[in-house]
């Protein structure tokens, strides 16, 4: 196995870790209702993954104080600014969300996700695409509706492309009931598929 595709399995591993340390404290904490075992199941976790490069976006989720939640913030932009190459868009977006349990912690106000994404996303792929929905560089250029469309004619499967392309290009769905918005995203989906 060369470099490249060990670097890329080792990411993999990494990423699936963070969903599963993710989703089994949410559950732990959140919907079982043991927050004690929530929180002896993170320090575990935190003993077992503390030192893998992407952990400071596990430890984001599985913090219950500020203190925790401030140095993973602090680690992740770290984190950002040494392998932003190795960064999930969904990771930047989340060192800049609110947690329940604290004030909005922004010690880096410009984390410069725009300068990086700056191909958003990147070209010729559809890659990532619902995090990046909240990137300024690609929803906020002044050519967002033209890029919509040719994101659609990549992927003509996807309802939040269709969505943005008719709530921004046609500006009806804001008029109408949420059964007709559906409707016509449907439609306009079929449609959009048979013009090709």
């Amino acid at each position: 196995m060369d470099t490249n595709n060990t670097a890329v399995a080792s990411m993999v591993r990494t990423l699936q870790t963070r969903n599963a340390v993710q989703q089994n404290f949410y559950f732990m904490n959140a919907q079982w209702g043991v927050p004690d075992d929530a929180k002896e199941f993170a320090a575990k976790c935190e003993r077992e993954f503390g030192g893998r490069r992407l952990y400071p976006f596990v430890r984001r989720f599985n913090c219950t104080d500020v203190e925790a939640c401030h140095k993973s913030v602090d680690d992740g932009f770290k984190v950002t600014v040494d392998t932003p190459h190795l960064v999930p868009a969904e990771c930047w977006n989340n060192l800049c969300y609110r947690v329940s349990f604290a004030p909005l912690y922004s010690p880096n106000p410009n984390p410069h996700i725009n300068e990086w994404h700056s191909h958003n996303p990147p070209p010729g792929t559809v890659s990532d695409l619902h995090p990046r929905l909240n990137h300024p560089s690609l929803v906020g250029r002044p050519d967002a509706i033209a890029r919509f469309e040719q994101l659609h004619e990549l992927a003509p499967y996807d309802c939040r492309i269709t969505n943005y392309i008719v709530r921004n290009k046609y500006k009806t769905i804001q008029r109408m009931s949420k059964r007709q918005a559906c409707i016509i995203t449907c439609c306009l989906t079929a449609y959009l598929r048979c013009r090709q």
